[in-house]
């Protein structure tokens, strides 16, 4: 395609040209380019802001960074620090755990736990297990023991205990009517 300006070079870029109360967009080649627009010069790929604009920002950035990190400390109640992550007990540090893939220490797993969650959510995609699961679950030792002390205390008649372990086996999830079955070994 070429320069919709000087019909002669091939066009380069896209510019914006307001023409009345409206914007036209032109194709042109970098000569062009530059006679539309001589204040606006690329550097290293993008517009180059005004010099008030840079001097503006000269003045304002540190007062907005000490701004940032005022927030982060009230925010925090601590500096941020700039150091890079280690782990405390094998000395792992986070670039030679990104470089190597693999963890030091049971330590380490604790020390960069926030890589590890983006890790292991890109890992499994569903933050939930839909697979198969026992159809019955089998009630624990200590369930399995407060039943056989209800037997004991139904059988002795002594209805206060039997009332206080029924309540025991319930507060553990499990209901005394459906266990009365055999025991789980």
């Amino acid at each position: 395609m070429k320069c919709e300006i000087c019909h002669q070079a091939d066009a380069q870029q896209a510019i914006k040209k307001i023409v009345g109360s409206g914007e036209q967009e032109l194709y042109v080649c970098k000569a062009c380019a530059v006679a539309q627009h001589p204040k606006k010069e690329k550097v290293a790929g993008h517009l180059e802001p005004p010099p008030e604009v840079l001097e503006v920002i000269k003045e304002t950035l540190p007062e907005l960074m000490g701004m940032i990190l005022g927030a982060t400390v009230e925010f925090t109640g601590r500096m941020p620090s700039f150091k890079e992550l280690v782990c405390p007990l094998c000395g792992l540090s986070r670039s030679e755990y990104k470089k190597a893939a693999r963890l030091g220490c049971a330590q380490c797993y604790e020390t960069f736990i926030k890589d590890l969650d983006g890790v292991v959510g890109e890992m499994h995609r569903i933050p939930l297990h839909i697979g198969k699961k026992p159809k019955q679950p089998h009630p624990s030792k200590y369930a399995v023991s407060l039943l056989e002390r209800l037997r004991v205390a139904e059988e002795g008649k002594r209805v206060p205990e039997a009332e206080e372990l029924r309540s025991r086996i319930r507060q553990l999830g499990w209901d005394p009517e459906k266990m009365k079955g055999p025991p789980a070994p």
